[in-house]
């Protein structure tokens, strides 16, 4: 009987060292010198942003700094440089947005951690645009539109959603799937890494850790936020009759005779994660009754939609923007470039707007 238990004890303890062995090595495989060479000249190579070092990508050798990359990441020894502030305004009146900028070496590390996180998560990586989840809400009014019960919406957005996120709760759930140490090093070092001012002293930049968060701009900033946000998107969706959560901005729809429960429970989640609804930007009422704004569009009350009207102004502006400087620019640009006419340089303007 001791016997049996033992060689069942074994045969227990020899899955989970294959399972921690299969684990370790895709850790590895993300950081082999030929995986971290094709990010380096697909995704950084390109870029010009130089982080708080100030050495730009056409500085950084790959052939000299790939090994050592590699060997600090696989040896758990891997520190970041402090990520450069980079502050994006948010309108009159509203504090900036900060963004971090890592080094072109972190840069290229990040990236292929994110690969790594992407494969060990596939549940929390999201690649709809925008307009996917609009054109599915606008299937789903439709569908309500045959429906005799009258259905809701809850529409609101969390509170400082990257700056507020529990750094141990959101290890604790990487943690849940990942326990190579190497790993969780990396991430947790990534996570808890300041960002500061160009301008400050190597003496002070201690002054800028800070107790909670996942640093904006990073590559794993939203992969790290879906996999936080991963519990709480499946209580929500099992309670509606439909759920959108694109990154902090939520939606949901449910019957009307479930709606202050369903905006109750929608509280309690978030609260169990430490984070806190934007009360102000809350908003409720009837689905083909009352019109509200979602990612940038217009849910009318005829259950159209349409693009939202500050959206319109903000494309009109940027256009504005490009003809006027366009304009300021052309005859210097015809006198560089004599081979160029008018109407070419019209057609690579409107080109440049095409995007937009």
């Amino acid at each position: 009987m001791f016997f049996e238990l033992g060689v069942r004890s074994d045969k227990e303890k020899d899955k989970k060292n294959v399972k921690r062995s299969v684990k370790e090595r895709r850790f590895r495989q993300s950081f082999t010198t030929r995986k971290l060479a094709t990010i380096f000249e697909k995704k950084i190579s390109n870029k010009d942003n130089a982080g708080i070092d100030g050495i730009h990508a056409h500085d950084l050798d790959p052939k000299e700094s790939i090994p050592i990359i590699r060997k600090k990441v696989i040896a758990g020894t891997y520190h970041l440089t402090p990520y450069a502030e980079i502050q994006i305004p948010k309108g009159r009146g509203k504090l900036p947005r900060i963004i971090a900028l890592p080094t072109m070496r972190d840069q290229l590390t990040l990236s292929a951690l994110k690969d790594y996180l992407h494969k060990t998560f596939p549940k929390a990586v999201n690649r709809k645009l925008p307009n996917s989840y609009i054109f599915e809400l606008n299937k789903k009014i439709q569908e309500i539109k045959i429906n005799t019960e009258a259905y809701g919406f809850i529409h609101t957005d969390i509170t400082g959603f990257y700056d507020n996120i529990d750094r141990e709760k959101l290890m604790n759930f990487v943690r849940s799937t990942i326990n190579t140490p190497q790993a969780l090093k990396l991430i947790y070092r990534a996570i808890v890494n300041p960002v500061v001012p160009r301008n400050s002293k190597r003496s002070q930049r201690f002054r800028y850790y800070t107790p909670k968060g996942v640093p904006q701009g990073l590559a794993i900033s939203n992969v790290l936020a879906d996999i936080y946000m991963s519990k709480f998107d499946e209580s929500m969706e099992a309670l509606s009759s439909y759920f959108i959560r694109y990154v902090d901005d939520i939606l949901l729809i449910c019957p009307m005779s479930n709606l202050s429960q369903v905006l109750e429970r929608l509280h309690f989640e978030v609260a169990k994660l430490g984070l806190d609804l934007n009360d102000e930007k809350t908003k409720f009422g009837v689905i083909r009754k009352d019109s509200f704004n979602f990612l940038g569009y217009k849910i009318k009350s005829n259950g159209f939609v349409s693009v939202r009207e500050s959206s319109i102004n903000r494309k009109i502006s940027s256009l504005a923007g490009i003809i006027s400087s366009a304009d300021h620019k052309k005859d210097k640009f015809l006198k560089l470039h004599n081979n160029v006419n008018k109407i070419a340089y019209k057609k690579v303007l409107i080109e440049d707007m095409s995007p937009l």
